[in-house]
């Protein structure tokens, strides 16, 4: 091959990469199979997110994100625009353009980034995990559609600085979506489409302005992106499960390495630790960790005080694992030793948590089993003898525990730690869906009408369940969470 025509090609290579590749093909008489291979190979190395070519540890051929094929994703925007087809049709339109944006990038000062983190929405649907980006999904008729992904081009001066990005011209080919054109060129793309019906989710104020110059009054998508959320398939069931099984096992760590004196902020870190050294990606949510009264306070997340040889320290943390969260709090005597009144309100709430985890299967809903949270634990804690006024009605008890324990029983789980939030918790559970279960008790010091003995004891004990064709199953099930089975774990 000609110096001039080796040269050319490295300049072009930095702009051009396929079509350098295959001149380089042509020139050398590199079988078309291997060119192939090598254009596809350096193609995918300069996008701006993992693949099985730059993680081979992490995914598979064919997966957009680890565990997630293109195909599932293909699948999850045909079924939302079959639902968006029939909802466009009962208001009477025949066209209809769905639009979700991803999340900018948010800076915590001049030029320090928070760690970016996709919308979970976006994320849902396309599986793309760079910012400034917008899926637009066009119904040509009301049976078929095309699917478009508006992103940032490359900018080898911007890449310098930020990484690689996917640009217009992977897009298609990585993401099973049918065109990729600039972020530029939304605008004028919209006003084409100015006489469609307008479905939007996550639009900045731009983009909204621009829609009501148009005289555009869109309807709201993210409902029907949680409806399909709710429902896991068998892919997002795996992840999930080995996002419980790492915060579990980080759970047990933290646990063996609790002692008197010791700080949250230490307990903390370990948890973190363990998660990210068994594959998480990060924590699912700024953790609990409070010592003595301080699981009084229900998202106490300063985790900076000292933890008093007398205290019990409650965890409540969870991991990001591929992009699915586990959600995880347990209880136990930094001493590694229940005392008698510790032992008596524990055993209270973790009786409590095992009927409302038996309670769930198909057919019940949350509020169901947050009525039974309820009266269980009204019960528990009349019948222990904490109130110090014995002639309380049942109403009143009720009303007292639900100060004791303001917060439901549970949540969905998912993307999110609060998963699919337009889902009513009234909604009667289904196969396949993921929700935690967690009661809990506070009890202040300035809580007079109860005996001084048990007053600065906080307790919450949660599990995450996915929901079975007639029952469920407990994936957090390998952290401990008996008063003996935790005793045994702190005592090696």
């Amino acid at each position: 091959m000609a110096i001039y025509q080796k040269s050319f090609i490295l300049q072009t290579l930095q702009l051009y990469p396929v079509i350098a590749l295959k001149h380089y093909h042509y020139l050398s008489r590199t079988s078309v199979v291997t060119t192939n291979l090598v254009c596809k190979r350096f193609k995918v190395n300069q996008v701006g997110q993992p693949t099985a070519w730059t993680h081979p540890h992490l995914m598979s051929e064919n997966e957009v994100t680890p565990g997630i094929l293109s195909l599932e994703y293909h699948f999850r925007r045909n079924t939302l625009i079959s639902n968006l087809t029939n909802a466009t049709k009962s208001i009477g339109s025949k066209k209809f353009v769905a639009i979700v944006a991803a999340n900018p990038v948010y800076y915590m000062g001049p030029d320090v980034p928070y760690p970016y983190r996709q919308y979970s929405n976006f994320l849902y649907l396309t599986g793309f995990q760079e910012p400034d980006a917008v899926l637009v999904l066009e119904s040509t008729d009301l049976i078929r559609y095309k699917s478009i992904l508006f992103v940032r081009e490359k900018n080898p001066l911007q890449e310098i600085w930020e990484g690689p990005r996917c640009g217009v011209e992977n897009v298609s080919e990585l993401f099973r979506i049918d065109e990729g054109f600039s972020i530029d060129k939304l605008p004028e793309y919209l006003n084409t489409c100015r006489n469609n019906t307008f479905w939007t989710n996550n639009l900045d104020e731009k983009l909204q302005s621009l829609l009501r110059t148009m005289h555009v009054d869109p309807f709201d998508l993210s409902g029907f992106i949680h409806n399909l959320r709710v429902i896991k398939s068998k892919s997002e069931i795996h992840i999930m499960k080995s996002s419980a099984m790492i915060a579990a096992k980080a759970m047990i760590e933290t646990m063996k390495a609790s002692r008197p004196e010791i700080s949250e902020a230490f307990l903390h870190a370990c948890f973190e630790f363990e998660c990210r050294k068994n594959g998480a990606d990060a924590l699912a949510y700024p953790p609990v960790v409070a010592g003595g009264k301080n699981a009084n306070v229900l998202h106490y997340i300063k985790n900076s005080q000292i933890i008093r040889e007398d205290e019990l320290v409650l965890v409540d943390a969870g991991c990001d694992y591929h992009g699915y969260s586990s959600d995880l709090s347990r209880t136990w005597p930094i001493t590694g030793r229940f005392n008698k009144v510790q032992r008596e309100l524990y055993e209270a709430v973790l009786d409590v948590q095992e009927i409302c985890i038996e309670a769930c299967k198909p057919d019940v809903s949350l509020n169901e089993i947050y009525m039974l949270m309820q009266n269980k634990l009204a019960a528990n804690l009349s019948g222990m003898g904490i109130f110090k006024e014995s002639s309380l009605s049942k109403e009143e008890i009720l009303r007292i525990c639900n100060n004791l324990c303001p917060h439901h029983v549970g949540h969905f789980l998912g993307i999110d730690v609060h998963d699919t939030t337009s889902i009513p918790t009234s909604r009667q559970l289904e196969k396949h869906m993921v929700i935690t279960i967690e009661p809990g008790i506070y009890i202040r010091h300035d809580c007079s009408y109860i005996y001084p003995e048990f007053r600065g004891i906080g307790i919450r004990i949660e599990d995450n369940i996915l929901i079975t064709s007639d029952n469920h199953e407990i994936l957090t099930s390998k952290c401990p969470k008996t008063i003996d089975a935790i005793e045994n774990v702190m005592s090696k």
